[in-house]
């Protein structure tokens, strides 16, 4: 779970990812269905990060709505934070 304010938090379960932007009163719903996500991080109320235990690093730039595909590094990830919109690191095994 992230929450970036007061508002704005998501949640990742397995393929699942939950989003709120009005304190967890109402959450939606977004389904990865070919991987599964293991960590979050936003940054801002827009910019947010994602991995997946295949090595896969997604950016989305409103919040969660969609997701873009940024890195593939082929090796199981299980954590990613960035500083900014542009300085991150992400973390996992080989």
């Amino acid at each position: 779970m992230h929450f970036i304010d007061a508002n704005h938090g998501w949640i990742i379960a397995g393929a699942k990812f939950l989003r709120t932007i009005d304190c967890g009163n109402s959450w939606s719903d977004t389904t990865f269905s070919t991987f599964r996500i293991t960590d979050i991080h936003f940054n801002s109320v827009s910019n947010g990060w994602l991995c997946d235990v295949d090595g896969r690093i997604y950016n989305s730039t409103n919040g969660g709505q969609t997701w873009n595909l940024q890195a593939n590094v082929n090796e199981q990830l299980n954590s990613i934070s960035f500083l900014d919109d542009q300085n991150g690191i992400a973390v996992g095994q080989c």
